[in-house]
């Protein structure tokens, strides 16, 4: 027998009439388009049915006696397109959304699209030492297997995980969010610097160096071992600074506190970090807290307790609503990032 769990899924069906801010939303919407939302994401984007003026249908998620996962969506979808939303960070939860793609695609459904605001596996995309696997690109095979026909998918950890896709796939990017915040909260632009946390993120960082008009500094640094790093010097002038650093993750934290420790011993005023994903694993919340870092923003694209102590919070979910709308606007698939 199966056991109902918590967890639900919600189906959200477009209205033929449906009326968006043009303000917010600057596309009309096809007919019929239904939404799929996976349960463990129920709190932070049942939201979006809102934004879309949408409605919701059930879809149970369940386990077998065994542990074994078991999905039922609860209306049919056949030839509509559906947009399911899940971020794989979870064995279980890839679990989860292979079933419920090849339930849809079963059920005689034309088109899914796995929007993935976040996706898991995304460091592991390339061999590190031999006998190693490429995990992300691994991942994306399985997910295209099972049926999905295109992918929506956010702050990838590098760009060249796009080529790891033989359908179309659109990336957008929660930097904008970031610097319209970091514009709102820091004014002045001369005591501010954006601070990329090593060389892999100097292109994210540049970028929003140039687009708030502000100056820029580089963390030079190496990792001992996964989850710890050690700083050797910044790059760049931080004394007496607002320093921001941004980074698409924070997993341990290291990186981050290591960062924001070497920064202030240069002088720097306050250390606030912006980063996409937030892993959070272990103790790093605790750890942030106490560390030189005055502040974390995060999106919403992890589940993350917000009672942590410096954490902030900014959705992604009109970035997601806005590429939804778009995407199932026009009938041309392409690869081009927002």
């Amino acid at each position: 027998m199966m056991s109902r769990i918590t967890g639900w899924f919600f189906v959200i069906c477009m209205l033929a009439s449906t009326s968006i801010n043009p303000a917010f939303l600057s596309c009309h919407v096809s007919q019929n388009v239904p939404v799929l939302l996976f349960g463990s994401y129920a709190p932070q984007w049942q939201g979006l049915s809102h934004t879309l003026n949408t409605s919701d249908i059930p879809c149970v998620l369940g386990r077998f006696r065994n542990g074994e996962v078991s999905v039922e969506v609860k209306e049919s979808t056949e030839n509509k397109d559906v947009v399911v939303i899940q971020s794989v960070f979870t064995h279980e939860g890839l679990m989860e959304l292979l079933l419920v793609i090849d339930a849809l695609k079963r059920d005689g459904c034309k088109r899914v699209t796995a929007c993935l605001p976040y996706l898991g596996y995304m460091r592991q995309d390339k061999r590190v030492y031999a006998g190693t696997p490429i995990s992300a690109r691994l991942l994306v095979k399985i997910l295209e297997s099972a049926g999905c026909d295109r992918f929506i998918v956010c702050d990838l950890h590098a760009k060249q995980i796009e080529g790891f896709f033989d359908r179309p796939v659109r990336h957008i990017s929660a930097m904008p969010l970031f610097e319209e915040d970091i514009r709102q909260r820091f004014g002045e632009k001369d005591h501010v610097v954006i601070v990329s946390p090593d060389s892999g993120g100097l292109h994210r960082a540049r970028h929003l160096a140039k687009r708030l008009k502000v100056a820029l500094a580089v963390v030079d640094k190496y990792r001992k071992r996964p989850g710890q790093s050690e700083v050797l010097q910044i790059l760049g002038d931080v004394a007496g600074k607002t320093c921001v650093i941004v980074d698409d993750m924070v997993d341990s934290g290291g990186t981050l506190m290591n960062a924001a420790t070497a920064l202030k011993a240069l002088g720097a005023r306050e250390v606030h970090c912006y980063c996409t994903h937030g892993v959070l694993s272990h103790h790093a919340v605790d750890n942030i807290a106490k560390s030189a870092v005055d502040s974390l923003t995060l999106s919403d694209s992890l589940p993350v307790d917000s009672s942590g102590q410096k954490l902030r919070f900014l959705s992604v979910a009109s970035l997601v609503a806005q590429e939804i709308m778009q995407s199932t606007a026009s009938p041309q698939e392409n690869t081009e990032s927002t």
